[in-house]
């Protein structure tokens, strides 16, 4: 008798009974056939439940791993089984894909998870459910048996085994009886609801498969388990009576020597808390071999490393290659302590400080080092040097390179190898044209996506993952900083490399988050060398700069300003209005495109830009433009307003257009056209053309580091530009952006916070809810429901993960955790932040309409604002807006279906006592309809009208001085100047209800970016800071008038106190704050004593107080 015997005594499970009993008895024949023999049992039970059951629909492709990992599928199994699932399908197909050997130990836990799988279907659709566990004295003996089998007689067993599943698949395909699907249906509701029997997986079960976790990494990293992998290894030395010792894993090298051991823990201890203990196991390894073996201390979640240099955390397993490496470096590294520095790389006195600098940091084991120097200093050279040094040295062999864009990847590749022809390259990113050299070659250069993608699937030749966690030695990053590290931190905690970061960015520019990344003091990388410094020393160029002021973009189009000849081709582009509307001047050359603006501009450029040696030609330039349609305009109006150039002479280099690389290439060369590229985000960072000579800053920048990486494409020496002994002496801005002003008078650096996925706020959104629904006065249904709805749903988002890629492993102990029901119990805020900094960037993207996603994050942001006491005017409006465009497709019967429903929620009466019920029940009602919403690009528009110049100014070069101004200028600036792009600051501007992360947000810039809390105390006292920000933007002239607009048609008053209300008005837009006690002062004195002007009607005043203490509300809570 085996365990799965009992599936034979219900003829229901015939589809899959015997596989499960053969699966067991296959034992007989090896492990590898029984994992096989299990996946392929587990492959029918599955296919059997999507069968029978009609709660589930097959996926799009009905392969096992998408049937288990469907959404359908997880909602219905029970917590813990998937991982059990995924761990059979796992082994299997290392059994069946692989020449690895499975011991008998994981061929056990896969039949132990199959059991716990198919028991639970019994439990589910069984006609009488008993609890039971798994007995390994149940499993057929192995050794009598197994040797006799010579391998034909095996390879014969499999075909037979694997024709009769074959069949079995085939047979499953029919159709099941309906009368039999509703009992076994039947069956399932009752039993879940019967309190009498319950299902739970055997803890054994569990534990066992946890610890699988550390066996699972090691095979990741190409470790053989009992081949090169040993358990339980007996050592002699131990400061113990006995004198003995046992490794829980020993792992050996090709010679037969240990190379590493690993010290594992309970998944529930700390693995350091095993540190000195693998430290004394390596002693004893040691004595008896000769050599020191490096020790792993690891509990299946938390890995930490012990090499000759430090102890740290690593996300994972060297592999046998990458242990054997650093092994070797113990005899092959040559001291640090004395090199020599190749003067045909670096040959300037501070590169060569650099790289001394870097090579410091490395020979004292720092893991990390930061090179902030000024664009066209040679920084790629610098590297270039670093590395030459310590691949000669043997401190490193592998080295990754990256870079945020594929151009940048090109030139740095291109650089090295020029440099170090010696080295073996290859580019990641033409991985299909160079797949042999990406396996062979010592350097790599990849942009971060790409590298993220690689990791999991580019494997060498053994079939084993590539890029294992200790693969590269160093890793050099382009461009350093926060955001960078912030995108794609998900690389650079997976490698344990060290890493060497290349900066243009100012030193005061960065900030402390980056400093940290690198383990440096704020304001201290391990070297600096900026531009001025660069430009006294000859090294660089200065500048100088014109300064433009332009009416349409600086103060916009006003209708009133227009002569009647433009107002009438105004209403012609526009549609008549009595009054005309005016447009502002952020909006020029954003989705109102000034012909005449562009023109100016062109006609500047070519009167008093520098010119190339002939004089008459303009020198090399590039123009930032604002966006693609504005290049474009730029060009169409270039090659129109100068036809005697071609088309060739001004071009468009963006990330749209085809084959950008190649006009890059031409842009570089001296004499070769474009010689005006126009540029959108593409050109401002890591291309280094040393004959440009004029930028056009075309565009409002609101970052300091652009605005210096993009003064950074002029700054470049060129010998001989103008002809011989002519050398480039400087170049020339134009800035019709009113971007020296800004940074000049103090704007400081500000990092944009990163924009989250839609899934990932959804998905945090729904956590805040569940957390807030733990309050009491939600502990009864519907509340208590739609909370554990929520719940299922979010776990089944949680065990859909994929457990072997690198972005999950590197957090399994999180997705562990919340993969369990009992973790959601009451969450914390603790729980919180781990669920959206750790769980919410992995989830997988809901295949929903964007558009329901957008509505979805929208109800969700309203419904949690409401659970906490609040509400948003703007998302009730946006959510009434949505509902009048869908009731425009009223001839589509699901819309006629919910007309009624659609036409009150579109109203006004639906949101008076709106609360989180109410609203649930109209996101599930609605969310579907919303695609129905024709969505097209906001219009564009092209006008004529003259614009003008209102001043120019010509200065020479700015050198940014350390502090520019003090905390409370920098803080005023950065408000006045942010208000028109950053969209929190937006929110308080419209008078909008905030999110507790767009408070944080606010509080991260003014009290980490811009100074200290103690700085905003000092300068603000305790004044709130949205009250602060109001005080300095004021509030929006159509949202004070909307605040007051039903008070407006509800009540007449008389002219004083008409008078009284628009002063109000006026009062809030210009200071965003009314103080009641301010109205004893002008501009209110003078219009007399409220209440002898509300003496007839204290209603009326009550309400007008009423709506102040409203608007002031928005301005406290932070």
């Amino acid at each position: 008798m085996g365990n799965f015997d009992f599936l034979l005594n219900n003829k229901n499970y015939k589809d899959f009974a015997e596989a499960c009993v053969d699966a067991e008895r296959s034992l007989i024949i090896s492990t590898i056939n029984a994992a096989s023999a299990t996946r392929r049992a587990l492959e029918l039970a599955v296919k059997w439940v999507y069968k029978v059951d009609t709660d589930l629909s097959l996926p799009y492709r009905d392969n096992l791993s998408s049937l288990t990992r469907h959404k359908d599928f997880i909602d219905i199994i029970d917590p813990g089984l998937d991982e059990l699932i995924l761990y059979i399908i796992k082994l299997g197909n290392l059994a069946t894909h692989t020449n690895k050997k499975i011991d008998k130990q994981k061929a056990v836990a896969s039949l132990r998870n199959l059991f716990a799988f198919v028991d639970w279907i019994d439990y589910c659709y069984g006609d009488s459910y008993v609890e039971r566990t798994y007995d390994e004295g149940l499993i057929p003996s192995l050794d009598s048996v197994r040797e006799k089998l010579n391998k034909s007689e095996t390879e014969d067993l499999n075909r037979k085994r694997e024709e009769e599943v074959d069949k079995a698949l085939v047979d499953q395909r029919q159709e099941t009886p309906d009368d039999l699907q509703e009992k076994l249906v039947e069956n399932k509701n009752k039993n879940q609801n019967n309190s009498d029997i319950t299902y739970k997986i055997d803890p054994r079960t569990e534990a066992l498969t946890r610890k699988e976790f550390i066996d699972v990494d090691l095979e990741l990293a190409g470790w053989q388990i009992n081949k090169n992998v040993i358990f339980e290894v007996e050592i002699d030395g131990m400061p113990n009576t006995s004198g003995k010792g046992y490794v829980d894993y020993v792992l050996y090298g090709k010679d037969g020597l240990p190379l590493a051991l690993v010290e594992a823990k309970k998944t529930s201890v700390d693995p350091k808390a095993g540190a000195h203990q693998a430290h004394l196991y390596a002693e004893c390894l040691e004595k008896k071999y000769g050599r020191r073996p490096f020790y792993f201390n690891s509990n299946g979640f938390v890995t930490w490393f012990t090499d000759d240099e430090s102890q740290r955390l690593v996300s994972g397993f060297y592999s046998q290659d990458d242990l054997q490496r650093i092994m070797d470096r113990r005899h092959l590294k040559k001291s640090l302590a004395s090199y020599s520095i190749n003067d045909d790389i670096t040959n300037r006195y501070y590169q060569r400080d650099a790289v001394d600098a870097s090579i410091e940091a490395f020979r004292n084991n720092r893991r990390s080092a930061l090179l902030v120097m000024a664009t066209g200093t040679g920084k790629t050279r610098t590297a270039i040097s670093i590395v030459d040094i310590l691949t000669k040295a043997n401190a490193v062999t592998n080295i990754l390179f990256l870079a945020d864009r594929t151009a940048l990847v090109n030139q740095a590749m291109r650089n090295f190898n020029s440099l170090l022809p010696d080295l073996s390259l290859a580019n990641l990113t033409e991985a299909k044209k160079n797949s042999k050299d990406i396996r062979s070659s010592r350097m790599i250069f990849s942009t971060y996506q790409t590298m993220i993608n690689s990791i999991d699937n580019v494997l060498d030749d053994k079939g084993d993952r590539l890029f294992t966690v200790g693969h590269f030695d160093l890793i050099i990053i382009d461009e350093a900083h926060r955001s960078i590290y912030q995108r794609y931190k998900d690389v650079f905690e997976y490698f344990d490399a060290k890493v060497l970061g290349l900066t243009a960015t100012p030193r005061d520019d960065i900030d402390r988050n980056t400093y940290e990344i690198f383990h440096l003091e704020d304001n201290d990388p391990t070297y600096a060398y900026e531009y001025e410094e660069a430009v006294k020393d000859g090294y660089l160029v200065p500048y100088n700069r014109i300064e433009t002021v332009l009416e349409f973009p600086s103060e916009g189009i006003h209708y009133s300003n227009l002569t009647p000849e433009e107002k009438e081709r105004f209403d012609g582009i526009f549609g008549p209005d009595d009054e005309g509307f005016d447009i502002s001047g952020s909006d020029v050359n954003r989705w109102v495109y000034s012909i005449s603006t562009v023109d100016i501009v062109i006609n500047d450029l070519m009167e008093r830009g520098i010119k190339n040696s002939s004089g008459n030609e303009i020198g090399k330039t590039i123009v930032f433009a604002k966006n693609q349609l504005h290049a474009e305009l730029i060009k169409e109006r270039f090659d129109i307003l100068y036809p005697e150039k071609g088309p060739e002479y001004a071009q468009v280099i963006t990330h749209t257009v085809t084959y950008a690389q190649d006009l890059i290439d031409r842009f570089s060369v001296k004499d070769k056209l474009p010689q005006v590229a126009i540029s959108v985000n593409m050109l401002d960072t890591g291309i280094d053309v040393p004959e440009v000579v004029n930028l056009v800053f075309f565009k409002d920048l609101f970052s300091r580091i652009m605005f210096m990486q993009m003064i950074g494409r002029g700054t470049r020496l060129c010998k001989d530009l103008f002809g011989p002994g002519l050398d480039k002496k400087d170049f020339l801005i134009f800035d019709y952006g009113g971007n020296f002003k800004r940074f000049t008078d103090g704007s400081p650096v500000v990092n944009p916070p990163l924009v989250k996925s839609l899934s990932e706020r959804i998905f945090a959104s729904k956590v805040k809810i569940v957390m807030a629904l733990q309050n009491l006065k939600y502990q009864e249904d519907p509340y208590k429901k739609i909370r554990d709805d929520y719940v299922s749903e979010l776990i089944n988002e949680i065990r859909a993960l994929d457990t072997n890629s690198f972005r999950v492993r590197k957090r399994i102990e999180v997705v562990s955790k919340f993969k369990k029901i009992e973790a959601w119990t009451n969450l914390n805020n603790q729980d919180i932040l781990q669920l959206e900094d750790e769980v919410a960037p992995i989830i997988i993207p809901p295949k929903d309409h964007e558009m329901i996603q957008r509505f979805d994050l929208s109800v969700l942001s309203l419904a949690l604002a409401i659970l906490e006491g609040g509400t948003s005017k703007s998302l009730i409006r946006l959510i009434r807006e949505t509902c009048n465009d869908i009731m425009k497709h009223g001839n589509i019967p699901a819309v006629f279906d919910e007309k009624d429903f659609i036409i009150d929620v579109a109203g006004e009466d639906f949101w008076k006592d709106i609360d989180f019920l109410k609203l649930e029940d109209m996101r599930l009602r609605i969310r579907n309809l919303v695609p129905l919403i024709e969505v097209g690009p906001k219009s564009k528009y092209y006008v004529d009208f003259e614009d003008t110049i209102i001043s120019v100014e010509e200065h020479g070069t700015e050198f940014f001085a350390n502090d520019l101004s003090s905390y409370k200028e920098k803080v005023e600036n950065y408000i006045k100047i942010s208000v028109k792009d950053d969209e929190v600051l937006q929110k308080i501007y419209r008078n909008e209800i905030l999110s507790q992360d767009d408070i944080s947000s606010l509080e991260k810039i003014l009290w980490q970016d811009l100074g200290t809390r103690e700085d905003y105390e000092k300068e603000f006292g305790d004044m709130k800071i949205l009250k602060l920000i109001r005080k300095i933007n004021g509030l929006d002239e159509e949202a004070v008038r909307k605040a007051f607009a039903d008070f407006h048609k509800s009540t007449k008053l008389n002219y004083i106190q008409s008078k009284f209300l628009s002063t109000v008005m006026e009062y809030i837009m210009k200071n965003g704050y009314l103080d009641p006690r301010d109205f004893q002062y002008e501009p209110f004195k003078s219009l007399g004593s409220i209440s002898k002007i509300f003496e007839d009607n204290r209603n009326d005043l009550n309400s007008i107080l009423g709506i102040i203490r409203e608007i002031n509300y928005n301005s406290e809570v932070a």
